[in-house]
C-alpha cells in the first residue's frame, strides 16, 4: 500500500510540472444557512472550537448563537454559545441584507460558505431547504480542482510529511494564462522546506500567497470537488459565485419558503417583509413557514404558531393591539417588530401569514 501511495504522488509530480496554463470550471453547490435563510459562513483564522473575531471584526460578521444541539455535527462554545459546524464557528455577514445572499463568500479569502450536505437535523440551522449557488473555480490545465490550506502562511506551506499523500502539491514553471478574470501578477512559485518534503516537490505554486493543492480523491478526475471543505480547512480556489436559478434542493419532507404563486399583490408585498431580516424579520422567531414557537417568555411556553391562524383580520388585529397598546403583556419583541411597522405594512404582512396554513 506504500508503494501505491508513492507511486501516486510520482504521478501527480509529472502532470504538476508539465502544466503550463489555468483554467476554470462551475458547479451548483447547496450551502447552510440559518433557519431564517440568512447564510452562514467561518472564519479560516479561528481555531477548532473557538472564535477568534474581535471588536473590529464583529462590526462586519455577527456571530450566530444556538444551544445544545441534537445533531453531533452541531455544538456550541462554552459560555458564548456560538454555534460551531464540526467545531467551526458560524457567522452571519452583516451586509447580507436579503435571503440567500452571499455577499460574504470569500470575503478576504478567510471567510467561506458551508457545504455541509444533508447530514444536519436540527432546527438552528435551515435544513429543510438549503440554499444553492454556481460557483467557478480554479483547476489546472486538464480540469483538477485545485485547493488551498488555512493553516498555511502566506508564501510558506505547513503540508508536509503524510499530507503531501493526501494534499500532492501544484507546480508550474511557467503559466502562459489564467482564467480571464484574474491576474498573472497574483501567481508565483515558493520553494518548500526540502528537510521535510517527502514527494521530492520542491517548489509550489501559490495564489495571493497561498500554496496550491489537489486533492488525491480528485486524481484521473475531472469534474470532482471531494476536497472541498475537508476538515473545515480545505477549500477550492473560488473565482466567482453567485446565486443559482436552481431550486435548492430539500433536505427533509418540511415544506419550503412560499413561493409568489397564487399571492395577492398585498401578500407579496408582505412576503417581503416576512423574510426580510432587517424589517419585519417575522421567519427569525416563527420559522420560514410561520410553524415554530417563539422562545418562552419568563419560563412559560407561549402558543403562537402564527400558521395557525389563517385569517388576515385576526392577525392584523394582534399586530395593530402591539403597534398601539405597549402594555398590552406582550412579547417586547413583537411590539418592537409591530412598531416598526406602518399600517399598510402590517396590512400587507397579515395578507402574507394568512397563506401560511397551519
Amino acid at each position: 500500500m506504500r508503494k501505491l501511495l508513492l507511486l501516486s504522488s510520482t504521478a501527480f509530480l509529472l502532470i504538476g510540472c508539465d502544466a503550463t496554463y489555468l483554467q476554470s470550471k462551475q458547479r451548483i453547490v447547496d450551502f447552510l444557512t440559518t433557519d431564517g435563510g440568512i447564510s452562514l459562513y467561518t472564519f479560516d483564522h479561528d481555531g477548532l472550537n473557538e472564535s477568534t473575531c474581535d471588536t473590529e471584526c464583529l462590526k462586519k460578521w455577527t456571530k450566530y448563537l444556538g444551544t445544545a444541539s441534537k445533531s453531533s455535527d452541531l455544538t456550541t462554545i462554552p459560555l458564548t454559545n456560538q454555534l460551531l459546524y464540526r467545531k467551526h464557528a458560524l457567522y452571519t455577514f452583516n451586509r447580507d441584507a436579503e435571503i440567500d445572499d452571499i455577499k460574504g463568500d470569500n470575503f478576504n479569502t478567510t471567510w467561506h460558505l458551508v457545504y455541509g450536505g444533508n447530514t444536519i437535523e436540527d432546527t438552528q440551522i435551515n435544513y429543510n431547504a438549503t440554499s444553492s449557488m454556481k460557483q467557478t473555480y480554479l483547476t489546472d490545465k486538464n480540469g483538477r480542482a485545485l485547493y488551498t490550506f488555512d493553516k498555511d502562511s502566506y508564501g510558506e506551506s505547513h503540508c508536509y510529511a503524510g499530507c503531501e499523500n493526501i494534499w500532492p502539491v501544484y507546480y508550474a514553471p511557467v503559466l502562459l494564462s489564467v482564467p480571464s478574470s484574474l491576474n498573472k501578477s497574483d501567481f508565483a512559485t515558493i520553494q518548500r522546506d526540502k528537510s521535510k518534503v517527502l514527494s521530492g516537490k520542491y517548489s509550489q505554486t501559490t495564489y495571493k500567497g497561498k500554496p496550491l493543492y489537489y486533492f488525491h480523491k480528485d486524481f484521473n478526475q475531472t469534474n470532482t470537488t471531494k476536497g472541498d471543505w475537508v476538515a473545515g480547512v480545505w477549500h477550492l480556489v473560488e473565482i466567482d459565485a453567485h446565486k443559482s436559478s436552481q431550486q435548492a434542493k430539500p433536505l427533509s419532507a418540511l415544506p419550503k419558503k412560499v413561493s409568489d404563486a397564487n399571492l395577492s399583490y398585498a401578500a407579496k408585498v408582505g412576503k417581503k417583509l416576512f423574510y426580510n431580516p432587517k424589517r419585519g424579520s417575522c421567519f427569525k422567531c416563527h420559522g420560514n413557514m410561520g410553524q415554530s414557537k417563539p422562545p418562552s417568555i419568563l419560563g412559560l411556553p407561549i402558543d403562537n404558531v402564527i400558521a395557525r391562524f389563517g385569517n388576515q383580520q385576526t392577525i392584523k388585529e394582534r399586530l395593530l393591539d402591539m403597534k398601539n397598546n405597549p402594555n398590552s403583556g406582550r412579547d417586547p419583541s413583537m411590539i418592537k417588530g409591530a412598531k416598526a411597522l406602518s399600517d399598510e405594512e402590517i396590512e400587507n404582512v397579515s395578507a402574507f401569514i394568512a397563506t401560511l396554513k397551519d
